[in-house]
């Protein structure tokens, strides 16, 4: 009886569409992801975070006021605020 080498035993369980594992450590992580899957929700916090940031950024740039200090451009009987206390 011989004993098969990796690379056949690697090709038999791909023509077989099996996973060959080495350790119990390795089997125990492949059935947990097999189980439960990856884990996204990371990723997608980041990505909510980023675009929260973006809005802010936006925001803050298409609403900026602009302010008049003199009474340029102001219609007549329309008082300045220079001045005005508030």
């Amino acid at each position: 009886m011989q004993k098969l080498s990796d690379a056949e035993i690697a090709d038999f369980a791909k023509s077989h569409g099996v996973s060959v594992v080495h350790s119990g450590a390795e089997y125990k992580q492949m059935d947990h992801s097999r189980r439960f899957g990856s884990e996204f929700w990371r990723s997608l916090l980041w990505l909510l975070l980023a675009l929260i940031f973006a809005e802010l950024f936006l925001q803050q740039r298409f609403s900026r006021v602009r302010r008049v200090t003199t009474n340029e451009g102001l219609p007549k009987g329309v008082p300045s605020r220079q001045g005005v206390r508030t």
